[in-house]
C-alpha cells in the first residue's frame, strides 16, 4: 500500500490496522435468475435473500401495541408474480389522519447519510401477527420495480410481493404501504422472521438491500417498533461512486452500524454478471447504535476498461444470506 493510500485512510479516520485486512481471490458463480424474465442472471441472495442478524435490537424505540390504521391513497399495485407485465400505479400518499403514527423524526449523522432503503415500519425486532402493515421509503429499480420478501426463521418464502412505484416530478423516489399475511410452522406460538426489500439495477445486479428481523406470531398482542435513525448501515466511503482505478488493487473502506462483527463479502461484479474478484472486509465494530469501521482489499485483473458494481454484503448470523448489501460503481483499469 503506497504512502498516498495511507494518508487516505487516516484523513477519514480509519486508521484501522492493517492487520484486519483481509481479502478472497475467488470467483463466485452467478446464481438462479430473478424474475421477471427479461432479468439478467443476478446473485444467489436475490432469489431466496435470507438472513438473519440478532445485532440491531437496540436501534429501535419502545414498544406500542399495533393499531393498523395506515391507509394509503391510492395504494401500490402489488403483485406476487412477476411474469405479469406490471403497471405503474398513481403516486402513494398517506392518510392525513395517519401522519401520528409515523416513526419518530430520525436521529440526524452529518456525518453519514440516509439510507436508501429506509424501512418505516415495522421497526427492527417488531413482534407482527398476521395481517400486518410494511411502510417504506424506497427508491425504485429502473423500471420502477421493488421486491420485498417476507422469510421464515428456516429461511422459507412467506410471501412475496413485486410491485411498481411511481415517483413524484422531481424525486426519485416514494413511499410504499403494503399489507403482508404469514403462517408460521404449525405447533408453535413464534418464529424469528426478516422482512427484505430488494432493488435492482438496470443489468439485474443488486442495487440497494435492506432488512429488518422481526418475531412472527401465531396469536398474542402485536408490540410494532420505530426506527430512532435511518442513517446508511453500511456505508462506503473509499472508493467514491464511479471512481476510475488502475493498477490491479482496489482498496475498499467505509463505516458499519449494528450489523456484527462477522467480516463482509465484498465483490466486483460486471454488466454482464461475472464476478470480476471477490474477498473479506474486516469488521472493527462500535457500540450499538454508532458507526464503526470496514476496511478490505480486492486484487483484480482486467485487460481493457470495465465497468463493476463493487458490492459489499454483510451476512446473517442465524439464517444463510444476507442482511444488507450496499454498493456503487466502479470502473476498473488495467
Amino acid at each position: 500500500m503506497n504512502c498516498n493510500v495511507r494518508k487516505q485512510l487516516t484523513t477519514r479516520g480509519l486508521a484501522l490496522p492493517l492487520t484486519l485486512v483481509f481479502f478472497l481471490t475467488a470467483c463466485g458463480a452467478p446464481g438462479p435468475t430473478v424474475t421477471p424474465s427479461s432479468a439478467p442472471t443476478t446473485p444467489d441472495f436475490v432469489a431466496t435473500g435470507v438472513s438473519l442478524t440478532q445485532t440491531a435490537s437496540a436501534q429501535s424505540s419502545p414498544t406500542h401495541t399495533e393499531s393498523p390504521t395506515f391507509t394509503p391513497s391510492p395504494s401500490a399495485t402489488a403483485t406476487p408474480e412477476i411474469p405479469t407485465p406490471l403497471v405503474s400505479p398513481p403516486l402513494l400518499t398517506l392518510d392525513p389522519t395517519t401522519i401520528a403514527e409515523l416513526p419518530p423524526t430520525p436521529l440526524p449523522n452529518p456525518d453519514i447519510p440516509d439510507a436508501p432503503i429506509r424501512i418505516l415500519r415495522p421497526g427492527n425486532l417488531s413482534r407482527v401477527i398476521s395481517p400486518f402493515k410494511f411502510v417504506l421509503d424506497v427508491p425504485p429499480g429502473p423500471d420502477g420495480k421493488v421486491q420485498v420478501d417476507l422469510l421464515g426463521e428456516d429461511g422459507r418464502l412467506l410471501a412475496r410481493k413485486v410491485f411498481t412505484l411511481a415517483t413524484p416530478p422531481g424525486s426519485d423516489r416514494n413511499i410504499a404501504v403494503l399489507d403482508f399475511d404469514f403462517e408460521i410452522r404449525p405447533g408453535i406460538v413464534a418464529e424469528a422472521g426478516r422482512i427484505e426489500v430488494i432493488v435492482l439495477d438496470v443489468f439485474g445486479r443488486i442495487q440497494y438491500m435492506a432488512s429488518h428481523d422481526l418475531i412472527l406470531l401465531s396469536t398474542g398482542r402485536a408490540e410494532i417498533r420505530f426506527p430512532v435513525t435511518q442513517s446508511e448501515r453500511l456505508y462506503i466511503e473509499q472508493p467514491a461512486n464511479l471512481d476510475s482505478v488502475s493498477g490491479g488493487t482496489l482498496l475498499i473502506s467505509g463505516r458499519i452500524r449494528d450489523l456484527g462483527d462477522q467480516p463482509l463479502v465484498i465483490e466486483l461484479i460486471a454488466e454482464d454478471g461475472r464476478i470480476i474478484a471477490t474477498g473479506l472486509a474486516a469488521v472493527q465494530p462500535a457500540p450499538t447504535g454508532e458507526h464503526g469501521i470496514f476496511v478490505g482489499e480486492l486484487v483484480y485483473s482486467v485487460d481493457e476498461p470495465t465497468p463493476v458494481r463493487l458490492t459489499i454484503r454483510a451476512r446473517g448470523a442465524r439464517i444463510p444470506g444476507n442482511s444488507y448489501i450496499s454498493t456503487l460503481l466502479v470502473l476498473l483499469n488495467p
